[in-house]
C-alpha cells in the first residue's frame, strides 16, 4: 500500500485477519518520525510519560468510538513534548 508520500506494510495472519506487522517506510525528516522522537522523549523522561498514561486513558474513555477525535485531543500534550525534545537537543 502506497500512502501520498511514504509506504506502509501490513502483513496479515490470515486474508483479512488478524494483523501482525504494521510497517511505515518514510524519508528522513518526514512527519512520521516525530512518533520516534516523541517516543524516546517520553523514555528519557518519567514526568511526561506518567503525565500522558492517565491522559490517554481518560481520553480513550471520552472518545471511545471516535479515533480521530481522540488523537486529536492528545495533540496539544504531544506537541508539547515535541518541542520540548527539539530544546533538549
Amino acid at each position: 500500500m502506497a500512502a501520498d508520500d511514504h509506504m506502509i506494510f501490513i502483513k496479515r495472519d490470515n486474508f483479512l485477519g488478524r494483523r501482525t506487522h504494521h510497517i511505515h517506510a518514510a524519508l528522513p525528516g518526514h512527519r512520521l518520525w516525530q512518533g520516534i522522537i516523541f517516543r524516546d522523549y517520553l523514555k528519557a523522561n518519567n514526568s511526561a510519560a506518567r503525565e500522558y498514561s492517565p491522559l490517554k486513558l481518560r481520553l480513550s474513555e471520552v472518545y471511545k468510538k471516535e479515533r480521530e477525535r481522540y488523537t486529536d485531543a492528545k495533540s496539544e500534550f504531544i506537541k508539547r513534548c515535541l518541542a520540548q525534545a527539539r530544546a533538549d537537543e
